[in-house]
This record gives C-alpha cells, sequence and structure tokens, in this order.
C-alpha cells in the first residue's frame, strides 16, 4: 500500500469521493482559482467561440475549464446564438472568433456575411457519404427512376440530403442544367416531398415550390408545426428523413450514410425506431447509385451520391495573421490534448453529456488548418481535397444565371439574374463547387 500510494505511513485507509464532488470541477473545488491565474508573461487575449444551443454552450464551458487546467493559452471564451446563421453574423461582425458550420449552413448565410468570413480549418473524421435509400421491395433500381416518386429530405439546404441530390440530379441531366431554381426542379421532378424548412422565408426566399415540397410533412402528433426545420416535425433532420421512408410517407431517402447506419440494426435511440425493429433491419434497404443499379448497403464506398466534406471553422477575414496563427496554434493544442483516443479528461470530438455532434461531429480525428488568407471561395481550389475526384459542371449554370465571382483558383460562382435569390445561388455555387470534388 505505501510503495502504491505514499511513502507516508500515515495513511491508513482510502474513502470513496462523494457522489457531488465525482464532477472534476466540482472535486477541485476552490483549486479552479489557482488554476485559472495568469501565466506569467502571457497576454491575456482569449479565442470565443459561438455556440447555436444551451448543450453546444455547455460544451463549450466545459472545454474552457479542462483546457485552463492543462494550461493551455489563450483562454477559451464561449457566446450563444440561437443558430449557426445568428454566430457566422456574430462572427462577421467580429464579435466572436470562431463558429463550426457545414456546407449547408453557409448555403442559407446571406451573402453579405460570406464575404465577411474566412476558413480557418477543416474538421475531418471518418469518411462519410450522401446516400439515396429506398426499400428492397419498392422496384426502384436506377437513379433516373426516381422521378415522380415520393422524397424524404433532413432539412433545406442541407447538405447530404438536399445539396448533394441537387448536385448528382444536375449532372445527370435529370434536372435541367439551365436553370437556377432548384427548389421549383425539385418539386417538380418528385412526386411530393418533405423538405422540413421549404416554407422558411428566412431560407427559402419566396418559398419556391414549397407547397410540393412540404406535402409529404406530418408535424407533431397534433398536426402543428408542419414542415418547420425543428423537432416538432416528426420527419425532421436525418433520423426523421428516414422515418419518413419507413413509414410510407416516401418512396426515396436522401441522408447521410453515418445517420443511416447508426439508425438500422437496433441501433436507434429514436423512440420511434422502437415500435419498429424489422423495418429497419439493414437487408429491408437498398442504395441508389450514381450509375448502374442499386446495392446493399454494404456497398456504400461504391454506391453513393457523393462524399462529404467535414466542418469548416470560421473566422472573420478582419482576423491579423498575428491572431490567426494564435487561433491554428490553440487548436493544435486541443487536439493534442483532449482527442478522445489521447485524454479521459475531455473529449473533443466524442458524444457530451448523452448529445451527439456538438461543435464537432463525433467521427471528427482531427483539424486541418488552411493557408492564411484563404477566402471563402477560394476554398473551391482543389488543392484542398482529394486530388482524384473530376469536377463536374457547375450545376446551376444556365441561360438565367450570370458569373459574379471568378476566384484565383479559376472556378466560377454564378447568380441567376431575376427569379432565383441571389444569396442562395451564390453561395449553393460554393456549395456544390464543394461536393462535385467529392463525387
Amino acid at each position: 500500500m505505501r510503495s502504491l500510494f505514499s511513502d507516508s505511513a500515515r495513511i491508513t485507509q482510502i474513502l470513496p469521493v462523494p457522489t457531488e464532488l465525482q464532477r472534476w470541477d466540482k472535486y477541485l473545488g476552490n483549486y479552479i482559482s489557482s488554476i485559472e491565474k495568469p501565466l506569467p508573461l502571457c497576454e491575456q487575449n482569449s479565442v470565443t467561440f459561438c455556440t447555436s444551443s444551451i448543450q453546444e454552450e455547455l460544451k463549450c464551458l466545459d472545454l474552457q475549464k479542462a483546457a485552463f487546467s492543462q494550461r493551455i493559452r489563450p483562454g477559451i471564451d464561449c457566446k450563444r446564438r440561437g443558430s449557426k446563421q445568428e454566430c457566422l453574423e456574430l462572427v462577421s461582425k467580429r464579435q466572436a472568433d470562431l463558429v463550426a458550420v457545414d456546407l449547408g449552413e453557409l448555403y442559407e448565410a446571406p451573402t453579405t456575411i460570406v464575404q465577411q468570413l474566412e476558413p480557418v480549418a477543416i474538421a475531418q473524421g471518418i469518411t462519410d457519404y450522401s446516400v439515396a435509400v429506398v426499400k428492397a421491395d419498392s422496384g426502384i433500381k436506377f437513379l433516373y427512376q426516381l422521378g415522380g416518386r415520393k422524397s424524404c429530405h433532413a432539412s433545406f439546404g442541407d447538405i447530404a440530403s438536399w445539396i448533394a441530390p441537387i448536385s448528382v440530379l444536375s449532372e445527370r441531366s435529370l434536372l435541367d442544367k439551365q436553370s437556377c431554381n432548384k427548389a421549383d426542379q425539385i418539386a417538380e421532378y418528385f412526386g411530393g416531398s418533405c423538405v422540413p424548412g421549404a416554407a422558411d422565408l428566412r431560407v427559402n426566399h419566396y418559398r419556391s415550390g414549397s407547397d410540393r415540397l412540404c406535402s409529404l410533412c406530418r408535424g407533431d402528433s397534433l398536426g402543428l408545426h408542419q414542415c418547420e426545420r425543428s423537432t416538432s416535425e416528426r420527419y425532421h433532420n436525418q433520423a426523421g428523413a428516414l422515418r419518413c421512408l419507413v413509414e410510407g410517407a416516401g418512396e426515396v431517402a436522401f441522408v447521410s450514410l453515418s445517420s443511416l447506419a447508426a439508425n438500422v440494426d437496433g441501433r436507434s435511440q429514436e423512440l420511434w425506431a422502437r415500435n419498429v425493429p424489422l423495418a429497419l433491419d439493414s437487408r429491408n434497404f437498398r442504395l441508389i447509385c450514381r450509375s448502374g443499379p442499386s446495392m446493399m448497403l454494404g456497398d456504400y464506398e461504391r454506391c453513393h451520391l457523393t462524399r462529404l466534406p467535414g466542418k469548416l471553422l470560421v473566422s472573420t477575414k478582419f482576423t491579423s495573421t498575428e491572431d490567426r496563427l494564435t487561433t491554428r496554434h490553440l487548436l493544435s493544442r486541443l487536439v493534442d490534448k483532449f482527442h478522445n483516443e489521447n485524454s479521459d479528461m475531455f473529449d473533443l470530438f466524442g458524444p457530451y453529456q448523452n448529445e451527439t455532434d456538438l461543435i464537432f461531429d463525433d467521427s471528427t480525428n482531427r483539424i486541418v488548418p488552411l493557408q492564411l488568407e484563404l477566402s471563402t471561395f477560394d476554398l473551391v481550389s482543389r488543392q484542398h481535397f482529394d486530388p482524384s475526384f473530376q469536377q463536374l459542371p457547375l450545376a446551376h449554370k444556365g441561360a438565367n444565371c450570370k458569373v459574379v465571382l471568378t476566384t484565383s483558383s479559376g472556378y466560377s460562382i454564378h447568380q441567376q439574374i431575376l427569379a432565383y435569390p441571389a444569396r442562395h445561388s451564390f453561395i449553393l455555387a460554393i456549395a456544390i463547387t464543394l461536393l462535385t470534388l467529392f463525387l
């Protein structure tokens, strides 16, 4: 006993830690004030993360404490807003330093905000894909057979279930390449859809095609909140899109492979899934391929729509070079110390208090810094992604579109002249171009 714990003979017993002190921050008590004392000769600047939910804020605050306890500087501050869009605005105004977003969330942001932003790093992890899923007995074998069928999507603007299908259907000439108004085109192409958020003016300006895009949505148990981008709509998010397919409202669901895997073969934590375990047997589904006949779920590497890029860590382009380098150094230290393989103190990338994908996707395993002074538009440069992927023709380019920007990498950004809201075509251009590099 003495050699294991101490050379002191005064240790006579080991007592359990009281339940109320079993959190590390509670156990440390007043020692936290000592941990948080400034380091000698260090400037007391900090990096402010913007979070978009209470759960994200709590994770950020615990990360703040864990980082301080490991003497990681600069410190971390946390600011919460109601959505990623509000966070992007906050960062653009230099009232926060960083926010993690995916391309779908950039897609929704006004052009005036995106022009003020700069990507700092990409959060990468296990390769994920956008997939089109049908029931095995549906009779649907090929991509072209989806025309006139009923479709299920996680939400309007979602990268896996909205932008990726638009890109692939356009590239295969199943949607009209001469039009920028993809919302109307999707509404006409499918025989009814559930696209939560399609009737929301904040993301679908003019509510293009919203009647048909919301026709399969159910709302809550009372039929309220139909087509909302919230959990009140039973078919909202990735699991909701799969539910839309399983319950027979739709005939094809566009989801991410990771969400599909998390909800089949008894792995789903959703209450509705517990009542239909047989319906969620992976053998009951097939993947629709970009070309060729459908395949089993296990063949996803050969049968998917696109490979999905990770989240972007975005800052304002007005940040000084010194502060950018400081932020990159901080991110590197956080990964080194709190990667789930390296630390049992705090898990930077894994689930937090039974909540998934908070700040970062749970599948993230590294953060890759991007070159300094890289604009959001220059991110389409092929050098940042797998060079084996071929760029497809820009799906939104057409007779009623005009070039509004050509990046330093030579990629053109287009905007519809009249009918389609500028911010959608502008950001959709960035998103689709990025996606095509992953096809």
